[in-house]
């Protein structure tokens, strides 16, 4: 009878032990994903860039000294979705002068300007070079053609006295009405991209 009551007692502490043991299920609950604070578009004000790198993309930042700078009105842009698009293309014939020294090596800067290197570095791939856009690269999109020994200002300035600004314009927003749906951030590449939809 004593071996049976002590059987027992064993088997009633296991038993509690394993009870004991269990981990609390509030700790197995995943842990929620912080909210990245970030300005609203309405917010942003594109006059207040204080230098953009001449090479590179607005979304990978700039080395300041030794530290690595993160842009923040990319990454507000970045935070506001594909919303961030029309909201700049809104921007791209604004001629607001810019304080020199906004763009290395450019003699004059405009919130257009900024704006139109803004949407083509995030539309940008990794390497820095191959838009997710065909023909949208600042080379071609620009129609430098042969003319290689001209810097990025003046390709631009030539291109803006030839078809104006609002040339510009109207090619991002006629990409902006046919794509919109397909547009998505492709955190991979750091970019935005396009769907390619089969026919």
């Amino acid at each position: 009878m004593a071996k049976h009551y002590l059987f027992f007692l064993i088997a009633v502490f296991s038993f509690l032990g394993c009870l004991s043991s269990e981990t609390p299920k509030t700790e197995t609950l995943p842990t929620q994903t912080p909210i990245v604070s970030k300005k609203s578009l309405s917010e942003i004000d594109l006059t207040t860039i204080k230098h953009i790198e001449p090479k590179g993309r607005v979304q990978d930042g700039r080395l300041e000294g030794e530290n690595f700078v993160k842009l923040t009105i990319a990454e507000d842009l970045i935070a506001n979705g594909k919303d961030s698009i029309p909201f700049l293309i809104r921007k791209l014939d604004d001629e607001t002068e810019m304080k020199r020294g906004t763009v290395d090596f450019w003699y004059e800067v405009y919130v257009g300007d900024i704006v139109l290197i803004i949407l083509m570095d995030l539309f940008t791939k990794s390497d820095g070079k191959t838009s997710t856009i065909p023909g949208f690269a600042w080379d071609e999109f620009l129609e430098r053609g042969n003319n290689k020994d001209s810097m990025g200002e003046e390709i631009l300035r030539k291109y803006i006295k030839k078809y104006g600004r609002k040339n510009i314009k109207k090619r991002w927003q006629y990409v902006w009405d046919a794509q919109k749906e397909n547009i998505f951030w492709n955190e991979k590449e750091r970019c935005f991209d396009i769907k390619r939809v089969s026919a």
